[in-house]
């Protein structure tokens, strides 16, 4: 009686383990099945034109949301090379590439001067855009002098300020005095090759044009699990899914803003 009872135990457990893999495969295709994926990748995605997002950001007044700082020009940079970026008889460049940097990376900086951000075909220039750190300024200090192309905000180099990265290159970009044709905007872990992505930007946008050229995943799931570091709050952003170009990869043409 002992043996059929046990027996019987082991052939409930067989039975509910099956069924518990079963729900889950289920789940997981379906999830998955939501999940946006490479092959859902637009190429391109047309947005406001620049001098808009610009005056829209100088001018909180006119915003819906408070904006995430008061762009105080004497307060928003630590180390600003406008002046020292190029010659007068060098100030019209075809592409700036702006590349987002953590303050740590040096070895990074120094491998993208050495390669495709050094000398390119093209007539070009290469800015980085860092935080700070407590501790390293004077390694921080001794990069800039030597190079002239770090752009340090007054903002803690962590990944919960990694926004305001592209929020203070737009305005450093709206206050230089510079000729740009194209702006190219990459992280420091990427791999650029500047006469093709010049090209690129050629085939793509009209002389008369003022638009962003990327990456969008159509559909991207707003991550609620506040353990991950791309937490957004309900509060910040109520919405199901985002719709946003990957600023990992980003140009555009840009004008006098």
């Amino acid at each position: 009686m002992v043996r059929f009872r046990n027996n019987k135990i082991i052939s409930m457990f067989i039975c509910c383990t099956v069924l518990i893999c079963c729900v889950s495969l289920f789940y997981t295709r379906n999830h998955v099945n939501q999940v946006p994926t490479r092959n859902r990748v637009k190429p391109m995605i047309r947005l406001p034109n620049i001098e808009k997002l610009v005056f829209d950001v100088n001018h909180k007044e006119i915003l819906n949301k408070k904006v995430v700082c008061d762009f105080k020009q004497n307060d928003m940079f630590l180390i600003n090379p406008a002046e020292s970026l190029c010659s007068n008889s060098n100030c019209s460049l075809q592409m700036l590439f702006i590349v987002k940097s953590y303050v740590l990376n040096f070895g990074q900086r120094e491998a993208i001067r050495r390669t495709w951000g050094g000398k390119t075909q093209l007539r070009s220039k290469t800015v980085f855009i860092i935080g700070y750190l407590d501790d390293i300024d004077y390694l921080v200090n001794l990069e800039s002098a030597k190079h002239k192309d770090i752009v340090q905000l007054n903002e803690y180099d962590q990944y919960q300020n990694v926004v305001y990265k592209t929020i203070y290159a737009l305005q450093w970009l709206s206050n230089i005095n510079i000729t740009v044709q194209f702006i190219h905007f990459v992280d420091d872990d990427r791999l650029v090759n500047p006469l093709n992505m010049y090209n690129v930007a050629i085939q793509n946008i009209k002389s008369t044009d003022l638009i962003m050229l990327g990456y969008m995943i159509n559909r991207s799931e707003t991550v609620r699990d506040k353990s991950w570091k791309t937490y957004i709050s309900p509060e910040d952003y109520p919405f199901d899914f985002n719709r946003h170009i990957s600023l990992e990869e980003l140009s555009w043409q840009i004008k006098k803003l």
